[in-house]
């Protein structure tokens, strides 16, 4: 199985991976700012705009909880723990006794097995081998994604469905600030976005089997081609089928997101099977470090459900103006941060396996190092630069300056907690790849709840403004959680100071 090993030959260093991440992430991202101004300048904060925004809710939610960041941080640990322990194996030397068969013939080498069987005219699927070689360890390796690719897709499938039919009940209740026009709207795109999460469902697993080897390129083009998607929905597929081609765009983007990914897998010789797993092949591990993880992400979706609920019962466009102003203040987050902690989590992760505990510690500083130094003077920029880099990034068309105005004071304040929120991912990885689950699952729902409980509480006086505070006091309070957890399990004495410096 030469595939593999080619796929794996082909790995980015942690550096190389954070800049090949990074670039692909900053052109990602300014594809979105780009169908954001388009989304602004057409349709500005009307019934279109708000509907299309409160339309991502419900599939984000599933797509979040039971795919995205639950299946990659539970998947490479056990993935690269399962490719450690075989190249151990494949450097001992073969077992080559005779093993009785069920059929009274023995197992040798095979290439001796195949002569013999073909000098007595034997059937060669009479033999069996004892020890596992390159082939059958990763024919165990391939039951994993098997196996994975049955379980989420049937679950997301499932649940999809359900939302699906239940659309009409649901959305009312998650927008009750909106017209009937509004609602009407929402239900029809919220049905036809359903169909993303399940595309994604397979595309992240394709994904996490390319973050495993370190082939990071085409895992970082995927979400260029869904911008690209979304993108084709709005200047083409809008005029021809009106509102709901936006939609069916973010259907198309989530198509290209699996499609520029199948190239590579396809070099590991990778060929589908319905199986739900065995426990050799580390399924249960998976599946065991996935729920509490979901947990997590399904309560960050709750807390969008909570903003979107109550920013649908203040003024018109509330919605939009506040999610503007998250994506746009979440960018730089998203190009470094994340960039830098998904690069470095398959390799803390492999040296977690490897027990090179003094390397973990190393790259896990070096990689907070990088965070904070671009982090800490770019929040100032931001701030400072807030008015100007909404105008220039929203404020077109029908995206008048009133809309510019309210989305730059949520900007400003959502800003104030952008280091907190740009060293959680790389705490949070660090932890993970120790498959340490359990302590920032319990402190993303802390964090959640408090975010959840302050909206409440700020939203009836200070509207949108009381949900940024909300956002910004929670970031600070989960970022301190984790940088407590992280310095007692790593035991780094240097980048708990760095992180308050």
């Amino acid at each position: 199985m030469p595939g593999i090993f080619t796929l794996f030959s082909k790995s980015h260093s942690l550096k190389t991976g954070a800049i090949v991440i990074g670039v692909f992430s900053i052109l990602s991202k300014l594809l979105g700012l780009f169908r954001y101004s388009l989304i602004a300048s057409r349709f500005g904060t009307g019934v279109v705009a708000d509907s299309y925004m409160a339309a991502f809710r419900i599939p984000d939610f599933i797509y979040n909880a039971v795919v995205f960041g639950a299946l990659s941080v539970a998947f490479i640990p056990v993935f690269l723990d399962l490719y450690e322990k075989g190249k151990k194996r494949e450097d001992q030397p073969r077992d080559l006794s005779v093993e009785p068969t069920e059929e009274g013939i023995g197992s040798v080498n095979v290439d001796f097995q195949a002569q013999i069987a073909s000098l007595f005219s034997i059937p060669f699927k009479a033999f069996k081998k004892r020890s596992i070689t390159k082939e059958s360890f990763f024919e165990l390796h391939f039951e994993l994604i098997n196996a994975m690719l049955t379980i989420l897709s049937l679950a997301v499938s499932t649940v999809a469905v359900i939302a699906w039919i239940f659309a009409s009940s649901i959305v009312p209740r998650l927008v009750p600030g909106f017209s009937s026009e509004s609602v009407a709207l929402t239900i029809s795109m919220t049905r036809v976005m359903l169909l993303s999460p399940i595309i994604f469902c397979v595309s992240n697993i394709i994904g996490s089997v390319l973050q495993a080897f370190q082939r990071f390129t085409f895992f970082a083009l995927a979400p260029v081609c869904y911008n690209l998607g979304i993108i084709f929905g709005i200047l083409v597929l809008y005029p021809l089928l009106g509102p709901i081609g936006l939609a069916w765009g973010v259907v198309f983007g989530s198509f290209l997101h699996l499609l520029v990914q199948l190239p590579p897998f396809a070099e590991t010789g990778f060929r589908f099977r319905f199986t739900f797993g065995s426990r050799r092949a580390g399924v249960h591990r998976v599946l065991k470090a996935m729920i509490p993880r979901a947990l997590a992400l399904s309560a960050q979706q709750v807390n969008q459900l909570t903003n979107t609920f109550l920013a649908s019962a203040l003024p018109a466009g509330s919605v939009v103006v506040f999610y503007n102003a998250y994506d746009l203040e979440t960018l730089p987050v998203s190009f470094i941060a994340v960039s830098l902690a998904v690069a470095s989590f398959p390799v803390l992760g492999g040296l977690f396996a490897q027990k090179k505990y003094d390397d973990f510690r190393r790259v896990f500083r070096s990689s907070l190092e990088h965070i904070l130094r671009i982090m800490v003077p770019l929040m100032i920029f931001l701030i400072l630069l807030r008015a100007q880099a909404v105008r220039l990034t929203l404020g077109y068309g029908l995206y008048n300056w009133a809309d510019t105005v309210r989305t730059l004071q949520i900007f400003a304040i959502l800003s104030s907690s952008l280091i907190p929120q740009s060293v959680i991912p790389l705490f949070a990885r660090a932890l993970y790849a120790r498959e340490k689950t359990a302590a920032p699952v319990i402190t993303s729902l802390i964090a959640i709840g408090t975010n959840i409980a302050s909206a409440f509480l700020l939203t009836p006086f200070y509207g949108l403004a009381g949900l940024a505070l909300a956002f910004s006091a929670s970031s600070f309070l989960h970022a301190f959680i984790l940088a407590v957890l992280a310095e007692r399990e790593i035991h780094g004495s240097l980048f708990c100071r760095e992180f308050l410096i």
